[in-house]
């Protein structure tokens, strides 16, 4: 009778925890109506190609070719509809919960293990987070558990020739849609090196898989990643060069700050992460192939950002390493042995601690969820604009980290008209108030503005500086919705800085 109690607890515990994880970000796709900047300089990048230039850089800020393609057909037939291109990330990641309960029951030893895990993943902030933006996010994190699943039970000496064509089409395809596959990849490669090095029948094999995957790589990498990047280093260098220039403790630590945020306990985080690494590389019995796995994608992913090669302590880039890290993490308490029950016990404070601060705003109120999730608002507020705008007195004023939200919901709402724009990427926080004051004294005192203030750079301050101004000014219209600004202003007032 106990352990039939104990069994379905534990069914009931992790039924509670999917139907959340499906809830959670299904209420927030309901919610999401809005493209927030990264999401509309992808759109921008889209509109006026042709479907094929999809595979081409679409800018500086471009994404991965299938899924940028794929979106492209569902843009033009919904006219950049924006339930629509988030509808992908949207799928991906009900299927990343269940794909990783999956991976984890064949992983972990114990029950409270899978719970533990099933619960970081699942209630993860940004892992809610971009299960609703548009960007490869979500599919970099099925993709990778899909390589976690499948890449391990794998032996290229064992394939037949139609799977080998079938596992190098496959590998193909994931490094097209998410680019952090290529350190799965990588791993899987070296994995099986390792084991068949002195055959000769699995160079022949391999090289049948390694040939057109470094054909296509090749291609994929000069004429578009290349670009992609020389265009990324030119319009925003000091921002790349400081993700970059981060030694290795540094991106370590970003990286799991930004995944488990608010994390105040990465040291206890680190702790785990050589825990892990010492019983695999030097316990036998916990030499087990997913822990290679585990270990190797985390060393690759490191090394790669120390090199400048793709970068982890930028955050939002690493969410491929989510699942890899929980795992890591959960499989360092996952005793084959004895009860431990006070590991588990410090190991579940640990995580409650971890997530408290989000937990209360993502279950109640509507209102909480999006504020939480989505901290601009440049739709609604370009909707207030246009009903009051006109055209004969009214003239805008937006800002660089402003203008592709602008520019998006102008087209979106046929509304184009000529605006201010006050480039001010070499601004510091010393000079920004003198710059944005003189600027705004000198337009033309006879018209009335509309400030559209969507967001701002962390390394451009522009908010403080503007909204001081105006503050000064004659305002007859304002609204602020979340982190986003509106305001109507009749005349121009000169303000000394």
């Amino acid at each position: 009778m106990k352990q039939k109690i104990i069994r379905w607890s534990y069914y009931i515990i992790l039924a509670i925890i999917l139907i959340f994880g499906i809830y959670i970000r299904t209420k927030l796709y309901i919610l999401s109506d809005v493209f927030e900047d990264d999401e509309c300089r992808l759109a921008l990048g889209m509109m006026d190609k042709s479907l094929w230039q999809m595979f081409l850089p679409l800018g500086s800020y471009s994404s991965t070719p299938i899924f940028v393609f794929i979106s492209k057909i569902i843009a033009e037939i919904t006219k950049y509809n924006e339930y629509a291109l988030h509808f992908i990330p949207f799928i991906f990641s009900l299927a990343s919960i269940g794909l990783f309960y999956k991976i984890c029951a064949e992983y972990l030893n114990k029950k409270i293990s899978l719970i533990i895990a099933l619960f970081l993943f699942v209630v993860n902030y940004d892992n809610i987070y971009f299960s609703s933006i548009f960007k490869t996010y979500s599919l970099d994190v099925f993709i990778a558990l899909l390589c976690l699943y499948y890449f391990p039970k794998i032996d290229i000496l064992e394939l037949k020739a139609k799977h080998l064509f079938v596992f190098t089409t496959s590998i193909i395809i994931f490094m097209l849609t998410a680019l952090p596959s290529l350190f799965f990849i990588g791993t899987f490669f070296l994995v099986n090196i390792y084991k068949h090095y002195k055959d000769k029948l699995f160079y022949k094999k391999f090289a049948a898989i390694l040939i057109p995957f470094a054909l296509v790589f090749g291609l994929y990498y000069f004429f578009n990643l290349l670009p992609t990047k020389i265009l990324q280093m030119h319009d925003y260098k000091e921002f790349w060069n400081g993700i970059f220039s981060a030694g290795i403790i540094t991106t370590i630590t970003a990286t799991l700050k930004f995944l488990f945020r608010p994390n105040t306990y990465t040291l206890f985080s680190f702790i785990l992460l050589i825990i892990f690494a010492i019983r695999t590389v030097f316990n036998k019995n916990e030499r087990k192939i997913m822990n290679i796995y585990l270990l190797s994608i985390l060393l690759l992913s490191i090394f790669a950002s120390y090199i400048g090669l793709y970068p982890i302590a930028l955050g939002r880039t690493a969410l491929y390493l989510l699942p890899v890290l929980i795992m890591a993490f959960v499989k360092t308490t996952d005793f084959q042995y004895g009860k431990r029950i006070y590991v588990f016990i410090v190991y579940i404070i640990f995580i409650v601690s971890l997530q408290a601060h989000f937990m209360p705003k993502y279950i109640y109120m509507e209102n909480n969820i999006i504020t939480t999730f989505r901290n601009y608002a440049p739709k609604s507020l370009m909707q207030d604009m246009i009903k009051r705008f006109n055209h004969t007195t009214d003239k805008i004023v937006t800002t660089n980290a402003s203008m592709y939200s602008y520019t998006f919901y102008a087209i979106q709402h046929n509304f184009i008209q000529n605006w201010n724009m006050l480039e001010n990427k070499k601004n510091t926080i010393d000079n920004a108030r003198e710059i944005y004051f003189n600027y705004y004294n000198n337009l033309d005192k006879n018209k009335n503005y509309w400030f559209y203030l969507i967001k701002e750079y962390p390394f451009t301050p522009q908010l403080a500086p503007t909204l001081d101004w105006i503050a000064h000014q004659n305002v007859l219209y304002s609204k602020q919705e979340r982190g986003s600004y509106l305001y109507y202003i009749s005349g121009i007032k000169e303000v000394k800085p």
